[in-house]
This record gives structure tokens, C-alpha cells and sequence, in this order.
């Protein structure tokens, strides 16, 4: 679980990377190839004044937004109404399925547009890490952020990462019927991996690789 703060930030700076019109999902008949997919539900509750949207960027490049996530677009359509029981607290979202190069990625930050006088953006980063693999759909999991409204005129989001697999990946192949079961991969599948190809290399596991491994309460 993290606590943010949300602060309010002038347009200008969003004309630098986070302002770009939110990412649309893949096509139903998609079918991955040479790039990779990013599966993420992605809700929110509480309160929210505006269009509520996830920043991704490449590990290597942080200043850098690859892609926008929407989570309460109208336009791009919700997979959850406001108030339905399957969501915490009652929110609102929907399933995020955008296809990325193969790489390093992370959720950096989160931001809510009002208008184009008002913004808000998280103060800390996320670090939700993910990797993307060429013909493969990395299951991110849930991202989910409740919003409080502070008697200082602050927003106060609690934002987690849990897994919703069951729910979201019946939704996935419901929805995109050319991504197939044995194309999903999980975050902590992809880092064993690596860590076993290290070993095997010769070459010394690092610390972060070893508390990756050990088991989530």
C-alpha cells in the first residue's frame, strides 16, 4: 500500500509528456507478434474531480512517457461502472490491454486532469515494474487508487497493486479472443526466470533479484 499526494501542477508541464490523449486498447482480433501486450486492470474510488490516467515509462528513461493509461475514460469505455461490487470501495475502471515494445517498464505516476488550468499529479513515484516480452502478455495485476479529498484542499490517494488475475484475466479472453491462455505471463514468473538464466550464466545474483523471490504476504 502507498500514500501520495497529489499536488496541483500547471498545464504547462503536462505539455512535456503527461498531457498526450490516453492510450486506446488493442483491437478484440489482436494477436501478439514481435511486440508485447501490458495487462492491467485499472480502477479507482473515492473522490475525483476529473479524468484520472497512469503514466508509463521505460525504466531506462524515467523523464520519458511511453504511454498513458485511462482509467476513467468515458470515451474509451469502462469495464466497471462507479459502484459496482467487484471494484474496491465500490470505484470505478477498466481493463488496460496496450501493446509496448519489449523492455523495462513502470508505472511511474498517476495524474487527474480537471481542466487546463488545474492538474493533479502524484508527488511519488509508483515503481510498479513490469517487463514486456516479444509474443507474450504481461499480467500486471490490479491497479487501484482510493482518493481522499483533505479539509487543506489536498487529494490523498492510497494506491496498491494486487492481483485480480481470476477476475481480470476471464475479461481478457472474453474480450480479446487473440491473445490465448498460455501467451499470459506473470511479473514474478518473468523474474525467476532471469535469475535462473543468471545463475546458469555464472554470473552472481543481485540482492533486489533475491527479495523479488521471496514469498508476498
Amino acid at each position: 500500500m502507498i500514500q501520495i499526494v497529489l499536488a496541483v501542477i500547471a498545464a504547462a508541464l503536462l505539455a512535456a509528456g503527461c498531457a498526450q490523449r490516453g492510450t486506446a486498447n488493442i483491437e478484440p482480433a489482436y494477436r501478439p507478434g514481435g511486440a508485447g501486450l501490458l495487462v492491467a486492470s485499472v480502477t479507482a474510488s473515492g473522490h475525483n474531480p476529473g479524468t484520472l490516467s497512469f503514466q508509463i515509462v521505460r525504466v531506462s528513461a524515467p523523464t520519458e512517457t511511453v504511454v498513458t493509461i485511462p482509467v476513467n475514460d468515458e470515451a474509451l469505455g469502462l469495464d466497471w461502472r462507479l459502484g459496482d461490487p467487484d471494484v474496491q470501495n465500490g470505484g470505478h475502471g477498466r481493463l488496460a490491454v496496450v501493446e509496448l515494445e519489449p523492455g523495462e517498464y513502470e508505472v511511474r505516476r498517476g495524474f487527474i486532469h480537471v481542466s487546463a488550468q488545474e492538474t493533479y499529479t502524484s508527488v511519488r513515484r509508483y515503481g510498479f515494474r513490469f517487463t514486456i516480452i516479444p509474443g507474450k502478455a504481461t499480467y500486471l495485476g490490479n491497479v487501484h487508487v482510493d482518493m481522499r479529498h483533505s479539509p487543506e484542499g489536498r487529494l490523498l490517494a492510497v494506491t496498491n497493486l494486487v492481483d485480480r488475475r481470476r477476475r481480470d484475466l476471464a475479461l481478457l479472453h472474453k474480450k480479446y479472443s487473440g491473445v490465448r491462455p498460455e501467451q499470459v505471463v506473470f511479473p514474478d514468473d518473468i523474474e525467476h526466470e532471469a535469475v535462473l538464466k543468471r545463475s546458469a550464466e555464472g554470473k552472481p545474483a543481485k540482492l533486489e533479484d533475491l527479495e523479488r523471490l521471496l514469498p508476498r504476504k
